[in-house]
């Protein structure tokens, strides 16, 4: 009976990750972040497909592929709330550190090492935990400055689950391998995975009947950004708050007391932001000002010789590492490079 529930849980887990990739693939492999969740379904996919009774040349790759599947978790997961993702030497930091605690299991599972000390199996929970409680963070972080309403209501549920999954994973192969069951602590994550799993491919997929009756599906033309009449007076007061008051030069604004300065409810000012003004979070609102204004000053000639740090802090910024970062986003190259070459297209 366990044992056909094992491989009931495990095969359909797999499956339905097998399906998601490739929706994925074939709709969204231009989008980073579904590049990375492609990753993270293929390695889970792996770890449940590779049964105890399969030969060795089916285990050994599956297994080997399945070493990386939390950390690749990470990374998709980072990705999806975060449009400026990208892989940093943290992200290959967590990669290679998950990866070299987890891939010695894997030599002992085929028996090509001998024995591990039993500090490996906390140290491999520390690690584990350590890529979940950085996820925790950096997507509640971003919660106030998210302007996407749809995406700030997503974040706690899906930190919620997927946290829940991981932790129901990690716990319970614990449990099971004190317990002498350790053979079944990958029916556990599947478990814990399926409905995961399941929410994500209802979430993301979307049935049209009119392929069903072979029409053609009319896709609507996109609206235009625009000001809704009714916001007019918010939009005004707050293009007076920036532009002539210039708000964005303080530092540590929030949205929060941006509405205050406006003088508009929080979740109005959002979705003004967002739907009349067409930005998806907080940040780049105000880095649009910031950065103009920076640039302003690193092409003048008369202000060749203003530190960068004074320009950063006068347009906002709380200190150099941030400014030097948005900007790069931003343009390409840093600061001081950028008054380079602006002055030297000058002479």
């Amino acid at each position: 009976m366990v044992e056909t529930l094992d491989v009931v849980l495990r095969t359909s887990t797999a499956t339905l990750l097998i399906l998601y990739a490739g929706l994925a693939i074939r709709d969204g492999w231009q989008h980073k972040v579904v590049r990375y969740s492609v990753l993270a379904v293929i390695t889970l996919s792996a770890l449940f497909l590779s049964f105890p009774n399969f030969p060795l040349w089916v285990q050994v790759p599956l297994r080997l592929m399945d070493a990386c599947n939390i950390a690749f978790i990470w990374w998709a997961s980072l990705a999806m709330f975060d449009e400026d993702f990208r892989l940093k030497p943290i992200h290959w930091l967590g990669l290679l550190a998950y990866t070299g605690f987890v891939m010695p299991y894997r030599f002992l599972y085929f028996g090509w090492i001998d024995g591990l000390p039993d500090w490996m199996r906390h140290a491999t929970d520390i690690v584990t935990l350590s890529l979940v409680a950085h996820l925790i963070w950096k997507i509640v972080s971003g919660l106030d400055e998210d302007l996407v309403n749809r995406r700030r209501r997503v974040r706690i549920i899906f930190v919620s689950f997927v946290i829940a999954a991981i932790l129901i994973s990690v716990i319970g192969e614990n449990i099971l391998q004190a317990q002498g069951y350790g053979q079944y602590s990958v029916t556990i994550t599947a478990l814990a995975t399926l409905p995961v799993v399941a929410g994500l491919i209802f979430w993301v997929t979307r049935l049209q009947p009119e392929t069903l009756l072979f029409q053609t599906v009319q896709i609507p033309e996109p609206k235009s950004l625009s000001i809704d009449p009714r916001d007019s007076a918010a939009h005004k007061r707050l293009m007076d708050m920036m532009e002539h008051e210039r708000a964005w030069t303080e530092p540590g604004l929030t949205i929060g007391s941006l509405s205050e300065k406006v003088g508009l409810p929080e979740h109005q000012l959002r979705n003004l932001i967002n739907r009349g003004m067409g930005h998806r979070n907080f940040a780049s609102f105000l880095n649009g000002y910031r950065l103009t204004y920076a640039k302003s000053v690193l092409s003048n000639p008369e202000q060749a010789r203003l530190p960068v740090l004074t320009i950063a802090m006068d347009a906002g910024f709380g200190s150099l590492a941030p400014f030097n970062r948005a900007f790069k986003a931003a343009e390409g190259i840093t600061p001081t490079a950028f008054r380079a070459k602006a002055l030297a297209d000058q002479s």
